[in-house]
């Protein structure tokens, strides 16, 4: 406890209790100021616009399709490794017991949590400083134990009166017991005040994230803008400093510098192509999502990549035609299919094995 106490003590003065820094305010505009400064907000979503670009054939059709918060969690869940601090919101199981739903309930909730951790963090302030004078009384006192000790044995060996050191000693005996007794008591007080403040920051994180999740399902469910990487960066942006409706307005009004990724890329291209083509077989899927790409200027990008990993492409396409898979989500799964191919490494084939190869007896 003593290691985990020392560790409190050193970061007071130099680092907030706070799960983390409060976000840039904007000045010099009348009234209310936004809970995040325009340029956050942008770099925030940019952010998440390459992060779920990146991985949209693995996350793009199941947040489509989310009907609840858990949804959102299901879907974005192949990104917890990043650690980003929003897709981590929205990771967060925040279900577990009721809460109400809507900005201002939250606002207003907030703002009482934000209270009690400003209590609790004087409280803590105040038990740090009356710590640290407890440790130094305590050293003050084992000094001067140690001083009438061997004022003690001093005065023995040169055959000196030892009445007042004796007297010395047993003072600062029983005072140590006390300080040591009163620091035990402090120490206590200071577990006491860092765990509340720990619960409280979970409760903020907790709330925090059950409305970032309502939130982004309620985007979902408008199904007022296209399905993209962009769009869900531009409603997730904000969260869970603003609702979604907001931080959709305040980032459509300004330009991504995110790239499109190959993942999305090709998904889009997917879906394009199949819903054109409407095809009815696994080969006619396989042979017109080849042309396409081959002939379609629209296309040109990827079909610079592609040239070399024809045979992938058409393979993951006749494995999820021929899959039960939901129509409208073969665009992912192949691609998916497509990169995971392209991920493995291919062992390498020698011309002389193979045909020998194909000679042997079956076993």
């Amino acid at each position: 406890m003593r290691k985990a106490l020392d560790r409190v003590l050193g970061k007071r003065g130099t680092e907030s209790l706070f799960s983390g820094p409060a976000p840039a305010q904007k000045e010099g505009r009348p009234g209310r100021p936004p809970a995040l400064d325009a340029a956050v907000l942008r770099h925030r979503r940019d952010q998440l616009q390459g992060i779920f670009s990146a991985h949209w054939s693995f996350i793009g059709w199941n947040l489509q399709r989310a009907r609840k918060p858990g949804h959102i969690t299901d879907a974005l869940r192949p990104l917890a490794s990043l650690k980003h601090p929003t897709i981590e919101l929205l990771l967060l199981n925040s279900f577990k017991r009721p809460m109400p739903d809507g900005f201002l309930l939250s606002r207003q909730e907030r703002k009482s949590l934000d209270s009690q951790m400003e209590t609790a963090q004087n409280r803590l302030s105040a038990e740090s400083a009356k710590v640290i004078e407890a440790r130094e009384a305590l050293e003050l006192a084992h000094n001067q134990f140690a001083a009438a000790r061997n004022g003690y044995s001093h005065a023995r060996k040169k055959k000196k009166a030892t009445d007042s050191f004796l007297k010395e000693r047993e003072k600062w005996s029983r005072l140590s017991a006390s300080v040591q007794t009163e620091l035990s008591r402090r120490e206590n007080n200071l577990v006491e005040y860092t765990e509340k403040i720990r619960g409280i920051e979970k409760e903020i994180k907790e709330k925090e994230a059950h409305f970032a999740q309502t939130e982004l399902l309620r985007f979902v469910l408008s199904e007022r803008y296209a399905f993209s990487p962009q769009t869900f960066a531009n409603a997730a942006a904000g969260l869970p400093h603003m609702a979604w409706r907001t931080s959709m307005r305040r980032c459509s009004r300004v330009q991504g510098s995110a790239e499109t990724s190959l993942n999305h890329l090709i998904v889009e291209a997917l879906e394009i192509i199949l819903e054109g083509a409407r095809p009815t077989s696994a080969e006619e899927a396989a042979s017109e999502v080849r042309r396409q790409i081959s002939t379609r200027k629209e296309f040109a990008s990827l079909k610079e990549y592609l040239s070399e990993h024809w045979h992938a492409l058409e393979d993951a396409t006749r494995k999820v035609w021929n899959s039960p898979t939901h129509p409208k989500s073969r665009a992912f799964e192949i691609t998916s299919l497509l990169l995971a191919a392209l991920r493995t490494p291919r062992r390498a084939t020698n011309p002389l094995l193979v045909a020998l190869e194909k000679d042997l007896p079956p076993t």
